[in-house]
């Protein structure tokens, strides 16, 4: 059987800066140059995909997607582009993403000025795969270090999230540790104190802090699941919780802030 002429999409890219100069990143240079790339190698250009007045830092480019789609559906061979940049000037994790997709889906990458990115070949395809494990490897490791630093942090005992728990506030760097807000640790005093007695449901908490006049950090009432995981927050006995995943042990450490509320309430 003769063998089927690889089929081509053409992805162009040009930014706004880009546009208002004559430089050779024109969308009409980019074009004219990926269609002379393919007619040498024999390929068939089936569509071209153009992004105008788009930063390559941004990964939601709706022409970008409408060739992945193509990719996705099984339509060409190959995805070929003037040069890796026009591809994404993200992370290079952005960047494997997309490489990885089109190995899953079988398709090659190819760039007009940088031959040692062409995987158009079924056996240089093979390369897509290693760039893809490659990527999961770091992302991998980098995941394993960030949870390896938040548990030496809460190990510490400071707080990994970005906002402290409402009833304490940051008032210094990372290194230090959240302080009570006077005036919202006194609601959190009055929940717990209402909860303990055990007559009151978590909703009838939330309206004894509304008719006291206290709202939430974003300045709403409370509601029932806000007073639920008020109640069940070691942070305010001064303790800091760690879980690496939601399905991961929890551990708890104590924790350099001061307490709202004592162990025994």
């Amino acid at each position: 059987m003769a063998s089927k002429q690889q089929e081509v999409i053409l992805y162009a890219r040009v930014s706004t800066e880009e546009q208002a100069s004559d430089e050779h990143y024109s969308i009409e240079a980019q074009l004219n140059e990926m269609k002379d790339y393919a007619k040498a190698r024999g390929w068939v250009v089936k569509n071209e995909f153009v992004d105008g007045g788009v930063t390559g830092t941004r990964m939601d480019r709706p022409q970008l997607d409408a060739a992945i789609a193509m990719v996705e559906g099984n339509e060409c061979d190959v995805l070929l582009v003037h040069e890796l940049s026009r591809l994404s000037r993200s992370s290079i994790f952005e960047t494997f993403d997309i490489l990885e997709n089109l190995g899953k889906h079988g398709a090659g990458f190819a760039s007009v000025k940088e031959p040692d990115f062409d995987f158009a070949d079924p056996s240089s395809r093979l390369f897509l795969t290693i760039l893809a494990a490659m990527n999961q490897y770091y992302i991998d490791l980098l995941r394993m270090h960030t949870s390896k630093a938040k548990r030496e942090r809460a190990r510490q005992g400071l707080y990994n999230a970005s906002f402290a728990p409402f009833g304490y506030h940051h008032i210094g760097g990372p290194k230090d540790a959240p302080v009570i807000d006077e005036e919202n640790s006194k609601a959190v005093e009055l929940a717990f104190e209402n909860y303990a007695i055990g007559r009151y449901t978590y909703q009838e908490i939330s309206e004894i802090l509304d008719n006291e006049g206290y709202r939430t950090s974003r300045g709403r009432r409370f509601s029932k699941d806000a007073i639920a995981q008020m109640m069940r927050n070691p942070f305010y006995m001064g303790k800091v919780v760690y879980r690496s995943n939601p399905t991961s042990e929890t551990e708890i450490f104590d924790g350099q802030h001061e307490a709202i509320v004592s162990e025994e309430l």
